[in-house]
């Protein structure tokens, strides 16, 4: 089951789909609106990523894999409910930021994510700083976290601390 989920093509498909659910998402519950822009929902996808997969390169692909889908998925539902829905019209601007910002943002951060599956002193400093980083820009764009951003956390501390998904030690 691993193998079918963990392959670039999978990664592709489910971050388009995610993409276009969350944007959806975001226009039909005015409860949830800015859900899919939140860093938490989309750092916890990368880390889960990471620690599932078997080697730092195929970490690599398959967050891009992954991430260059969701932001096309996300613009076209954009695009297609903002009509019905009203509200602000992305232009492909926004399309180009939003991939930039992902594309210079996800691969230091699961580099992070991976360096600390190991053990050792360092990687157990790195584990708290995998949730803190993107909490710390959490307040600097939205302010104060919101429950999605905390659910998000909660998520990444279950499988970094708890669950240790994808940890290997290192012999001493």
């Amino acid at each position: 089951m691993k193998k079918l989920i963990m392959n670039p093509v999978s990664m592709a498909v489910l971050g388009f789909l995610s993409g276009g659910i969350f944007r959806f998402i975001d226009y039909s519950n005015p409860m949830l609106e800015g859900f899919s822009e939140r860093i938490m929902l989309w750092m916890t996808a990368c880390v889960v990523i990471t620690l599932c997969a078997d080697h730092p390169l195929q970490s690599a692909v398959l967050n891009i894999c992954f991430f260059v889908p969701v932001l096309p998925a996300h613009y076209l539902v954009w695009r297609l409910l903002a009509d019905e829905y009203g509200g602000y019209m992305p232009t492909p601007k926004d399309l180009l930021v939003g991939m930039l910002i992902y594309l210079v943002i996800i691969p230091p951060y699961a580099m992070l994510v991976g360096r600390s599956r190991c053990s050792g002193f360092v990687p157990w400093i790195m584990r708290p700083l995998i949730i803190i980083l993107p909490m710390a820009a959490t307040l600097i764009f939205y302010g104060l976290p919101n429950v999605t951003d905390l659910i998000s956390a909660g998520i990444m501390a279950y499988v970094i601390f708890i669950r240790k998904l994808g940890r290997y030690y290192n012999p001493v």
